[in-house]
């Protein structure tokens, strides 16, 4: 019998509409003798700088002389964060003193612009937000010496709220609620339980359409011809020759919009800021590298064994747009419908006439739903 297995969003922005061009893609690529992007190795540490009008700290001249060369998706409200000789950038609103704080993580592609829409909502709520730019997208470094996959990001975003927790104090012990898109989801879940076993105070996890892995199929969750094409299909489009010219040939501005429109319910949502939002990161000249390094990175774990892990110790809010074709509501292994029967602290709400990423397809119901259910929270 066929097992429905649903894709997750990263290798569903390549098998979209990408590539079903990329016969073309490939051919023109040879005629125009296309040359990878040199990469480029990590940058020179500098400290960890807040760009925005307020009382924050101000950048040394060095530090400007880094940021002026970088085309920022924000230009405000913007910090950088060194991790690991890494800049890191994130973005905050609301009042730094407030000891209820949100953090906001991207799926595949994004970055903080995904939240563009629900910082304020929150902040005007009370609370301290900080959305991420997680190693490897948006305005955070892209270095290509590092291995990419969930379990990085979960020890950023861990050091991240360490970081927020000192450099921001209260004099009340921080509340954190841990809100994820996708692939952000599986890390605000892996990060949860990191932050429980140090003693933070998570209060509540929100997962926006919550992926079942990273970028690839587990060849577990397949039957056998079906595992086989996936291997064979990774090594043919992957690899260190073939990937980098594809890459180049995919991220146009046209094709991210194309894609966009599969997952997004409506086309009001799709505006040049979001189609470039996801292009500039892609100019920079190791982001081939990045993309590929990622699409071959294992699959992590899945959110059932994450819910398991979490049991009865953390309220969870599960928003699912019932229109998304990447992880699906009612299809799949890792169907969003499962969730609340793998733990029983997971309160399922579906928005109707929205896809993939809910809070920036329907931005109203979705803060509607998360600031309502924060209301609930003891």
């Amino acid at each position: 019998s066929r097992r429905c297995v649903h894709m997750d969003s990263g290798l569903s922005f390549v098998v979209g509409t990408g590539l079903r061009q990329r016969h073309r893609s490939l051919k023109s690529a040879e005629t125009n003798h296309c040359a990878r992007a040199r990469p480029v190795s990590k940058c020179s540490l500098y400290s960890r700088t807040l760009r925005s009008c307020g009382n924050h700290p101000r950048m040394s001249n060095a530090d400007s002389e880094i940021l002026k060369d970088s085309d920022l998706i924000f230009k405000s409200n913007c910090g950088t964060w060194t991790w690991r000789g890494f800049h890191i950038n994130y973005k905050v609103d609301g009042d730094t003193s407030s000891s209820r704080k949100c953090l906001l993580i991207h799926g595949f592609g994004g970055s903080v612009f995904s939240w563009r829409n629900n910082t304020q909502p929150l902040a005007n709520a009370g609370f301290c937000v900080f959305s991420i730019d997680l190693l490897g997208f948006g305005d955070s470094d892209k270095p290509i010496e590092v291995e990419y996959n969930l379990e990085l990001w979960e020890e950023l975003v861990v050091d991240f709220i360490g970081f927020v927790d000192s450099r921001f104090s209260t004099e009340s012990t921080p509340e954190w609620i841990l809100a994820g898109n996708s692939v952000g989801s599986l890390v605000a879940l892996m990060s949860s339980v990191k932050l429980l076993e140090l003693g933070k105070l998570v209060k509540g996890i929100t997962l926006f359409n919550c992926a079942g892995g990273l970028t690839s199929f587990r060849y577990e969750e397949l039957p056998p011809l079906g595992a086989a094409a996936f291997w064979l299909f990774k090594k043919i489009l992957f690899n260190d020759f073939i990937g980098p010219i594809f890459f180049e040939k995919f991220r146009t501005r046209e094709n991210i919009r194309s894609v966009l429109s599969q997952i997004y319910f409506n086309p009001d949502a799709i505006d040049d800021q979001l189609v470039d939002a996801l292009y500039k990161p892609s100019e920079h000249p190791n982001a081939s590298y990045v993309f590929l390094k990622i699409l071959n990175a294992p699959a992590g774990p899945t959110p059932k064994s994450l819910l398991d892990v979490l049991g009865d110790r953390v309220p969870i809010l599960a928003v699912w747009g019932e229109s998304d074709p990447w992880t699906p509501l009612r299809r799949g292994i890792h169907r969003g419908e499962l969730f609340p029967s793998w733990n029983s602290k997971v309160q399922l709400s579906i928005i109707e006439g929205a896809g993939h990423c809910p809070m920036d397809d329907r931005p109203e119901a979705a803060n509607a739903i998360m600031l309502d259910w924060i209301q609930t929270l003891s």
